[in-house]
């Protein structure tokens, strides 16, 4: 993430490491050099993927002592299994080891997994079911969710993009995930159409002010993590225009309403 120094100040740092990640691209849209060592035969469960993982994060605890708040670990977890489906078993067996390993560690961090709650998870309830089944049941402390509420499956016409219905999808996102806490580790909302050009300034300033006013109305979500803080000039692997503005400050760093509607509801 790359803060202003004058700004550091206002800011946690956020980091959400990705131990998961694809590389095959007839398989996903999302292309990584990232990809499991071949030595331990894409096998999770093997002693060598768990040492190198736990070193990670010790080494990453370590150096933010004291401010590492929330790690989620993987990136979209439940889209890279379904993808990859015969890792998932593996995946089980680790990540119950990985997340005591980290509570040993320090106790005060909150361990959560990285979930895509995209349009395919939330239009087929039972694909997305065995991932709330086995992380509501986890020992980690929290469900970590990818949401988008830009996609239209969630309000299905523009006049619907508001705040109740934010908050309706929300109630649903409560009574799938049982008694255990939501925290959404990444969202954002376009300041231009990526496919038209049109201004959406407004519309994302729209969208800061309904979600920093609904999420605080909801017990069960621990915090929001909004996706980027600046435009980037260049933003690879995204399948989507990075000229489109996800970010609260453009390229050069100026502030957006967005920022501004942040600042205010933030609070």
């Amino acid at each position: 993430m790359r803060i202003n120094k004058a700004r550091e100040k206002d800011f946690d740092v956020d980091i959400r490491t990705l131990i998961i990640t694809t590389g095959n691209d007839e398989k996903s849209n999302f292309v990584s050099e990232l990809t499991i060592p071949e030595h331990v035969n894409q096998d999770m469960s093997s002693a060598d993927f768990k040492q190198r993982t736990l070193k990670f994060y010790r080494e990453l605890i370590t150096r933010y002592e004291g401010k590492v708040k929330y790690i989620a670990i993987g990136n979209s977890v439940n889209d890279y299994f379904e993808h990859y489906p015969e890792q998932w078993e593996g995946f089980k067996i680790v990540y119950p080891e990985i997340v005591d390993a980290l509570h040993n560690i320090d106790p005060t961090i909150i361990i959560m997994g990285d979930l895509n709650y995209d349009e395919f998870f939330y239009s087929d309830k039972g694909k997305m079911q065995k991932y709330l089944d086995y992380f509501g049941s986890s020992n980690d402390d929290a469900f970590g969710f990818i949401f988008y509420f830009i996609d239209p499956v969630y309000y299905s016409d523009t006049k619907n993009f508001n705040k109740r219905t934010l908050s309706k999808v929300l109630d649903e996102m409560n009574q799938r995930t049982g008694d255990k806490k939501v925290y959404i580790i990444e969202t954002a909302m376009f300041s231009k159409n990526p496919h038209t050009g049109e201004d959406w300034i407004e519309l994302q300033s729209d969208y800061v002010k309904m979600l920093l006013r609904t999420a605080p109305q909801k017990d069960f979500i621990l915090g929001v993590s909004w996706f980027t803080l600046y435009d980037a000039k260049d933003l690879p692997f995204v399948p989507w225009d990075a000229k489109a503005g996800l970010g609260l400050f453009d390229a050069n760093g100026n502030p957006k309403k967005a920022w501004e509607a942040w600042k205010v509801y933030a609070k």
